[in-house]
């Protein structure tokens, strides 16, 4: 068999530029400067201010991540910061938390469809794309609590106690199931030149019982295992 291999137009990866760290650049050296914004999730029930009257869009989730990004790309955005939060497009919840979940270790494909739409559509739009992979409410009691729609606490099946969060940092069975996780996330959208960069945490200091020195650890060990795992550096 042979083929005919021709040149593209394709930019490549994202990166750090090799001459000048303070800047990013595509692996074929054109220089990239990111404007954008946060699109956390398609929408947010708390208003930002007492008198706002915003029409919320609920239940339109992709359509909504559709319009959003068409009109940012229309206005010279170039980048967007999306989270995996369990309420958009996480991986692991209990079953009774939403349809397509399937509790720990079980991964909701039709969230993970709707993260792939936003990849195609960041391809097609020009949009470079951090993407966040926790955040702080999953694992507290108190600031954004999600604690207890959390697979890994005891009540849904899961291995940390209830009354302690914070364990998930050096529980051996948690880290277990977490790099598992880690590892589907980097081979079904490792592949993606929008991806820009994956974002360990959103407020990590607001989890429970945070403590610098265990959050540091852990994210020396998981920091470095994503990037020896991820292929595309």
């Amino acid at each position: 068999q042979t083929f005919q291999c021709t040149p593209s137009k394709a930019h490549g990866f994202l990166r750090v530029d090799p001459k000048d760290p303070m800047y990013f650049s595509w692996q074929d050296g054109t220089f990239f400067y990111p404007i954008g914004q946060m699109l956390r999730s398609p929408v947010d029930l708390r208003p930002p201010y007492p008198s706002w009257k915003g029409d919320l869009h609920e239940g339109e989730g992709t359509y909504a991540f559709d319009r959003m990004m068409e009109k940012l790309s229309a206005n010279g955005v170039n980048f967007i910061r999306v989270w995996m939060g369990v309420w958009w497009v996480g991986l692991e919840a209990p079953r009774d938390y939403a349809p397509g979940y399937d509790g720990l270790g079980r991964y909701n494909m039709a969230n993970a469809w709707k993260l792939d739409h936003i990849f195609d559509e960041a391809r097609r739009l020009g949009l470079a794309v951090k993407l966040n992979l926790n955040n702080h409410g999953q694992f507290t009691r108190d600031i954004d609590h999600e604690w207890y729609e959390n697979c890994y606490n005891e009540m849904n099946g899961g291995m940390l106690k209830a009354s302690r969060p914070y364990d998930f940092w050096t529980n051996p069975e948690a880290k277990k199931y977490y790099r598992k996780r880690l590892r589907y996330v980097v081979a079904r959208w490792a592949y993606s030149p929008e991806l820009m960069a994956w974002e360990m945490w959103n407020e990590v200091d607001l989890t429970e019982g945070f403590d610098a020195q265990t959050v540091a650890d852990w994210h020396r060990e998981f920091g470095g295992w994503l990037k020896k795992t991820d292929p595309f550096k």
